[in-house]
């Protein structure tokens, strides 16, 4: 076979063959223009391993760093979101507000979750669940309150929990239902027993207002009687 020399190069030249290939040849004094039938065709094959070596190397990285980013966001808790009416329960959130797990921490709780699927469930989604099954097992009657507790390493990340949370158990508003944000040492029973201070307190004001109102129209009554 006949190869025209297109090229020259130091150790190496460049000819096109009868058949339109080009080739890379060893350079034996060729001349461009020069007409060749013996050549020595340099091996490319390292090159070619060498570059899908690179690919090979650049995919697994890509798919490395995919799979560090889904496990990152999707598979480890950033935080905990607590539920607290009777029944108590603790819920471990993702990054994305995906919950991860549910688990009761009484009796009640572990009642309340037992049928609940937290399989691809968004948290405030679930929590609401949560607090439609505590009305239908009669733990929440209406004007009552729900403690809720989130923590977090992050603060951005535990005060978008908390709004989200808080905005979708407001709809329970309509039934008298409080949303109470606490921390893990504040329980309902805390609430229910400071708010009965609060009453107690307050209805001691009135019967002391009403006392002091009472002397006094005594007092004005007496007054007046001696006048006479």
């Amino acid at each position: 076979m006949k190869y025209l020399v297109m090229e020259c190069h130091p150790g190496y030249a460049v000819v096109l063959s009868q058949d339109g290939r080009f080739l890379k040849a060893a350079n034996l004094n060729y001349d461009v223009g020069e007409t060749v039938s013996d050549i020595i065709i340099m091996d490319s094959k390292p090159q070619n391993r060498l570059h899908w070596l690179f690919i090979s190397i650049a995919t697994l990285l890509c798919a490395a760093l995919a799979a560090l980013a889904v496990w990152y966001y999707a598979l480890v808790p950033a935080g905990t979101v607590s539920l607290a009416v009777n029944p108590e329960v603790t819920i471990t959130v993702n990054r994305l507000f995906y919950v991860l797990s549910a688990e009761g921490l009484n009796d009640d709780g572990r009642r309340l979750v037992d049928e609940e699927s937290t399989l691809f469930r968004r948290a405030e989604e679930f929590a609401d669940e949560l607090v439609e099954r505590a009305y239908l097992l009669d733990y929440l009657d209406d004007g009552g309150t729900i403690l809720l507790n989130v923590t977090s390493d992050s603060d951005s990340w535990r005060a978008n929990a908390e709004n989200r949370l808080l905005d979708k158990l407001s709809e329970h508003s309509k039934h008298g239902v409080s949303v109470v944000v606490g921390s893990s040492d504040v329980t309902v029973d805390d609430i229910i027993a400071g708010a009965a201070e609060t009453s107690d307190a307050a209805d001691t004001a009135d019967t002391t207002v009403a006392e002091d109102t009472n002397s006094a129209v005594d007092t004005t009554v007496s007054t007046d009687t001696n006048a006479e």
